[in-house]
């Protein structure tokens, strides 16, 4: 796992944008940045269609559009490019960012041909300290003869989109783990929207042992108000554990962002889904 802190919390917002375009780097699997505070941010929202602007937005957009092209969803909190995680009471035990219940360690969309490359979160807050769950596996130690069947076995994933649309994408067959010339091994992972039913007896103890090294990777990030975390979707799995919220205005407060390196390679097909992006 490469992970890397920037501290920009004694710049200006203008020096943050051209320090972090001179230092940001895909060789990191993990990108932490720390931003100057700014003034007292408003509570909580209860849901995501309220007004959920903070001091943070403009920054943040800037920083993660140096990473790649931000782009949304149709069926995604309406299309927001700039989505909000925080605990909605209907959504407590479900397993969503908007939930309570511990999420289980997963790399996002996966059941989607089109993910995002990296994922982008700001924390306006988290007084009650709820870490981030992160997992970077290192692939490159596995006995080979595991990992080529991960390679070659075709898994189902389900469709598991929180969609505010009436159509649900289809099922994805694909492979689990996947092996790039130039970037290493890439994986796609969640363990709770797969079909076991659809796998074979030596398949479903592959993936056993898929998921026990994914797990034992784990690790915990506690992010801090005026944090911004990157990730890269095929190389970090990540999660969150349960917790008890208040619904008071002071529950933490995300933000997140879905990053293409060439969103244009997504416009170009059709979709069951619209992209959407401000490119």
């Amino acid at each position: 796992m490469i992970l890397t802190k920037l501290d920009y919390s004694l710049l200006r917002p203008e020096a943050i944008v051209a320090q972090f375009k001179e230092d940001f780097s895909f060789s990191s699997d993990i990108t932490l940045l720390s931003l100057p505070k700014v003034n007292e941010q408003r509570p909580t929202p209860k849901h995501w269609k309220d007004d959920c602007r903070s001091n943070y937005d403009d920054l943040f957009l800037q920083l993660s559009r140096h990473v790649g092209d931000v782009f949304g969803y149709s069926d995604l909190q309406d299309g927001k490019l700039v989505q909000e995680i925080f605990p909605i009471f209907k959504d407590r035990n479900k397993q969503l960012g908007s939930g309570s219940v511990h999420l289980e360690l997963h790399t996002e969309d996966p059941a989607l041909p089109y993910r995002a490359d990296v994922l982008g979160f700001l924390c306006v807050r988290n007084e009650d300290k709820i870490p981030n769950l992160l997992s970077c596996p290192d692939f490159s130690a596995v006995d080979a003869t595991l990992k080529n069947r991960l390679i070659e076995s075709r898994y189902t994933i389900l469709s598991d989109r929180p969609s505010t649309i009436d159509y649900k994408p289809k099922d994805l067959e694909t492979a689990v783990l996947h092996e790039s010339p130039t970037e290493g091994y890439r994986f796609i992972y969640d363990p709770v929207y797969i079909d076991y039913n659809k796998m074979s007896q030596r398949e479903e103890l592959d993936f056993k042992d898929f998921i026990e090294l994914v797990e034992s990777a784990t690790i915990e990030l506690s992010m801090n108000e005026a944090q911004v975390l990157f990730i890269n979707n095929y190389k970090c799995a990540h999660g969150r554990p349960q917790f008890t919220p208040k619904y008071d205005g002071t529950d933490r407060w995300l933000k997140r962002v879905q990053i293409s390196k060439d969103v244009s390679k997504h416009l170009e097909r059709e979709y069951s889904l619209d992209i959407i992006t401000d490119i």
